[in-house]
């Protein structure tokens, strides 16, 4: 690509960055709304003038693509060369509580979150609509039997008596314990011990909960750069509300 080109693309970023806050719009779903995925949805099809993206990690539109082109330079006010249009992802996630509850406040949370970008229904691409899910936090202890004492399966041996002790030639104590192997001993785990995958053993359970997230990613080119307060990194922890 021409230097000109570049220099185009960059500024039409910058241009998204140094928009002001938008102000709020009134809401455009009914009070009574029971908040999920699919109502959010709607809610911002509704208050964006939204449509499918392509299914790419960005994409670019230049001056030959026509009406696409003119729709998407009027959306940023700006006319470079080439337009590039980079997806943001947005997460959030509540801890504990019923799934039903949680989908409703996270949707909720969304839906008035991006009510402050809907001034004039600007363009939005989704690339992937809101989703939700919920994963087991299971938070572990003391260990009850460590990787090496599994391996060994320390549960089929039993202690006989006492154990004796005996000096060796360098004055030192040993003691030599007298021991019982069963190969049909069964491994019996006393309430609260679970396996952990994380360290490949045995632990007590001290908290176990449910982790609530609901997730999408969009692009809003007018809101490029004041929506980066709101974007979730890639690769980072969800944010808990």
């Amino acid at each position: 690509m021409k230097r000109r080109g570049f220099l185009q693309i960059f500024g039409a970023v910058a241009a998204h960055a140094a928009l002001p806050m938008l102000a709020a719009e009134a809401a455009v779903v009914p009070a009574a709304t029971v908040w999920n995925t699919s109502t959010l949805t709607a809610a911002m099809d509704s208050m964006f003038n939204s449509r499918l993206g392509p299914a790419v990690a960005f994409f670019e539109v230049t001056q030959n693509d026509g009406v696409k082109y003119a729709e998407l330079a009027g959306a940023i006010d700006q006319t470079p060369e080439v337009i590039r249009v980079t997806y943001q992802s947005f997460a959030v996630g509540i801890e504990g509580g019923t799934a039903e509850a949680a989908e409703a406040q996270l949707a909720k949370h969304f839906y008035d979150d991006f009510q402050r970008y809907a001034m004039d229904k600007p363009l939005m691409y989704w690339r992937r609509k809101p989703q939700f899910q919920s994963d087991e936090i299971v938070e572990y202890g003391e260990t009850f039997l460590t990787p090496e004492e599994i391996e060994d399966e320390v549960w089929r041996f039993t202690n006989i008596g006492d154990p004796t002790w005996r000096k060796t030639a360098h004055g030192q104590m040993v003691s030599t314990q007298r021991r019982h192997f069963d190969p049909t001993a069964q491994l019996v785990l006393p309430p609260g011990v679970e396996h952990d995958w994380a360290t490949n053993s045995y632990r007590y359970v001290t908290k176990r909960t449910q982790l609530h997230k609901m997730s999408m990613r969009l692009a809003i080119p007018r809101c490029w750069g004041n929506m980066e307060q709101l974007a979730h990194p890639a690769g980072e922890p969800v944010t808990r509300i």
